[in-house]
């Protein structure tokens, strides 16, 4: 639901294709077509196209919200502190300022986060950072790299640290995120490690 929502902008009769949506959130066709029949039964979804695209109602959205404003309390369609969540996928809550903002992770994700990690450790140092911005690079690495090697992980400061990391690779790259002053040559492993981070912080 959160996927509609956010992919709607929170408003309501802004289809999507159905596909993309569930192969963020099932994992085999029989789960998919469970998940289409319930969400439409319970009304959160509409459909149109013959069931080939999809966008959230005004009840979805209201349900949404609720659990954003108040996550310890359950709603109609929704247990206490979480959105309902369909198929095989590690979720955490984070609590904000001004908001709580869900965090998730498939099984396929998760192993590719792990493969991004080792791959950001050797190759990181071909981008030929100044040893401070290398230790500030490094410490972020790490933190992604303890929390997945935790039963617990605290997938949002995984985001955190992500999102971190790919803004420090940006900066460099132009010359304004440290000490770092990269050749062209650096400054294209910059862009493709940036580039892949960017795809775990959504």
């Amino acid at each position: 639901m959160e996927y509609l929502y956010l992919s709607s902008k929170g408003m309501p009769k802004r289809f999507i294709p159905v596909s993309p949506f569930l192969s963020q959130v099932t994992t085999s066709k029989e789960e998919a077509d469970y998940l289409k029949t319930d969400l439409y039964n319970r009304k959160l979804i509409y459909s149109m196209d013959g069931g080939a695209s999809f966008a959230i109602t005004d009840t979805g959205i209201d349900e949404v919200e609720r659990v954003y404003r108040e996550p310890n309390h359950p709603t109609a369609n929704f247990p206490a502190n979480a959105l309902h969540i369909y198929g095989n996928q590690n979720v955490v809550q984070q609590d904000t300022q001004n908001s709580t903002q869900i965090v998730s992770y498939t099984e396929s994700q998760i192993k590719a986060l792990t493969e991004l990690v080792a791959e950001l450790k050797r190759r990181l140092p071909e981008v030929g950072l100044e040893p401070k911005d290398q230790v500030d690079v490094d410490a972020e690495v790490k933190t992604v790299e303890a929390q997945l090697s935790r039963s617990n992980t605290r997938w949002s400061t995984v985001k955190d640290s992500l999102v971190s990391l790919r803004d420090m690779l940006i900066g460099f790259m132009r010359s304004d995120g440290g000490k770092t002053v990269l050749t062209v040559a650096e400054k294209a492993i910059a862009g493709e490690l940036a580039q892949k981070i960017e795809s775990f912080t959504h």
